[in-house]
């Protein structure tokens, strides 16, 4: 069986212990990227969602995000568009998106943080 998250792995097996008449069950925090309140503290407004996959967040940022600026600092941002179908009520190509895909399933915690810092410093100079 493969499951797709770290939330979908504990639901499957609360289900399969339940199911095996286990009434109490305790889990330990999988620690889903303990590191993301840097990303909020570093970089204000910024909303983050989807950690429980255990693989990537969706950060959406309060000001457009020019693709350029993370890459000259050495992070690479794929912005959420990228993953959606497209519409009419997509944005212009020309406009900076604001909202993004960040991988994080082949880093350390050391490099995350790292690349988190990065990543606001080089947002300073686009934050409105």
């Amino acid at each position: 069986m493969v499951c797709s998250g770290v939330a979908q792995t504990l639901t499957l097996l609360v289900r399969v212990l339940r199911a095996r008449g286990h009434r109490a069950i305790a889990l330990e925090d999988p620690g889903s990227l303990p590191q993301y309140p840097l990303l909020t503290a570093a970089v204000p407004g910024v909303r983050v969602s989807g950690i429980a996959a255990g693989l990537h967040l969706i950060a959406v940022f309060p000001f457009p995000v020019p693709e350029a600026v993370c890459a000259a600092a050495g992070v690479r941002l794929r912005p959420l568009g990228d993953y959606c179908a497209a519409t009419a009520a997509a944005p212009a190509a020309d406009v900076a998106p604001t909202r993004f895909v960040l991988g994080y399933a082949h880093l350390t915690p050391s490099e995350i943080q790292h690349a988190f810092g990065r990543l606001a410093e080089s947002l300073r100079s686009v934050a409105v």
